[in-house]
Formats: C-alpha cells, structure tokens, sequence
C-alpha cells in the first residue's frame, strides 16, 4: 500500500510527467501541509532532491554528468522560459510554487 501512496502524492501534489525530453512538475501543496520532499528521484542517470513549502521550490541534483552515464541538466521555469543549470552538490531556488521542468542540457552547435 506503501507505493500506491507515494504513488497518489507523487502525482497529486507534484504534478510529475516524464518522458523523454523532460521531468516536469506542476507543484501544489495542501494548505495544512508545510512541504513535501521527493528524494532520490532519478533521471538521464541522475538523481535530484526536489523540495518545496508554499513559498516556493528547492531543487538539488545529488548525483551528476561527473558520472559517465549521467547527461547535464538544467532547470526550465515554465513561466518565463529562463533556464538554469543544474550543478551537483548546488541547490537551485524558485521563489515561487510553480511549474517547471528539468531537462537534458543543450549541446552547443
């Protein structure tokens, strides 16, 4: 029962879609809880903590392209379009509980 609660909050809360070009999340949070923590949660070879309470959003990636399977990521704020980086061991804010994504770094051409 354990997983198909984590499961329910995963998805109701978090708004979690993956697929193969991004992690997105649409973040909400009850208004008689004071946060919610995904830890460990993998993607492209990596793994993130992703915290976040009504005043906004803590992401940290735990694991990262120092590893030979990992690709560079980056946070996508799906508001402005503004992209950040994402560097291991480095915690990234947004201010704000709203959507965004976290994707392969572009190559540069």
């Amino acid at each position: 029962h354990t997983h198909t609660h984590t499961h329910t909050i995963r998805s109701r809360y978090t708004g979690l879609r993956v697929n193969d070009s991004a992690m997105a999340l649409s973040p909400t949070l009850p208004s008689d809880w004071s946060g919610v923590k995904l830890r460990g949660l993998a993607y492209k070879g990596n793994r993130l903590d992703i915290a976040y309470t009504a005043s906004g959003v803590a992401i940290t990636l735990l694991t990262g392209a120092s590893t030979a399977a990992a690709a560079p990521l980056q946070l996508v704020d799906e508001a402005t379009g503004k992209k950040q980086a994402l560097v291991a061991g480095q915690a990234v804010a947004l201010t704000e509980l709203k959507p965004f994504a976290i994707m392969e770094l572009a190559k540069e051409a």
